[in-house]
């Protein structure tokens, strides 16, 4: 009767594990710039493949799209990751990061990591892409 129990403390750990590995893998990035320098279809799918690579996670490179669109994108079962960007006059890039709607200031632990990690190889793809 032992092994019975012990084999069905297995089956529910794994069970209870399960959904959190379906959620860290149900999250996307989209990126909002807003720029007068003009990115192509192609380059904006180059930076955002460049991007999902380095992270792990889908992402979207949305550039000069109106909110209506954005907002759809985030849409959905994901776990959505906003980083609104903008490219000012001097080609200096500035911008936030919303993690599941919270702003990177209200975010603890593993989520605020991983925030700063996405903003972080986010700035630096699209600033290699802006000094081509």
């Amino acid at each position: 009767m032992q092994i019975q129990v012990q084999n069905t403390e297995a089956q529910s750990t794994f069970i209870d594990q399960a959904p959190i590995q379906e959620a860290e893998q149900s999250k996307k990035v989209v990126i909002s710039l807003k720029s007068s320098l003009i990115l192509t279809e192609e380059e904006s799918a180059q930076v955002s493949s460049l991007i999902s690579s380095q992270i792990g996670i889908a992402s979207i490179l949305l550039v000069n799209r109106p909110t209506e669109i954005i907002q759809n994108e985030l849409r959905g079962p994901t776990v959505p990751i906003l980083l609104d960007m903008k490219i000012d006059q001097e080609y200096q890039l500035s911008g936030n990061i919303f993690y599941n709607y919270q702003p990177v200031e209200n975010l603890n632990g593993q989520e605020f990591e991983e925030a700063i990690n996405i903003l972080t190889v986010v700035n630096k793809a699209l600033t290699d892409d802006i000094n081509k």
